[in-house]
């Protein structure tokens, strides 16, 4: 009996653990916007016409500027057995909005590379919406 409240116990705690591990889309400060950078690649911002490095957080968040629009990037390495070494760097700009959490997708396909910005919603199961002020990059120098 002890040995059946201690299993019941430790499958909540674990049943616990999964669903809050689902990517819920977390609201940045109410006066900043956040990154979750946890996707392909490298990332930078371009603000002002110029590279800076993206530095997240702990969980993987890093703080946006809000208002004005601002081109971020990835650049990406790797070695594709069928392209050979391959340098991919895709960016996409947007207007971020203060209190809101984005997401960045970097996809590689024949050999070329893009980026895009969506916004972390809980409206739908894959808990990300397409960004509507998404746009092509600024110029950008680098830092």
């Amino acid at each position: 009996m002890n040995r059946s409240i201690h299993v019941v116990v430790a499958l909540g705690i674990v049943s616990a653990c999964t669903t809050s591990s689902v990517m819920a889309p977390r609201a940045a400060e109410p006066r900043a916007a956040a990154l979750n950078t946890r996707s392909l690649g490298t990332k930078w911002m371009c603000v002002a016409h110029k590279r800076l490095p993206i530095v997240p957080d702990a969980n993987g968040r890093a703080i946006l500027p809000t208002g004005e629009r601002v081109t971020i990037g990835a650049d990406d390495a790797r070695d594709l057995a069928r392209f050979g070494a391959h340098q991919c760097v895709a960016s996409a700009s947007f207007v971020p909005k203060a209190g809101e959490s984005y997401f960045m997708g970097f996809e590689v396909q024949g050999g070329r590379c893009a980026a895009f910005v969506y916004r972390e919603v809980t409206t739908n199961r894959i808990g990300l919406g397409l960004e509507p002020t998404l746009g092509p990059p600024d110029d950008c120098l680098e830092g």
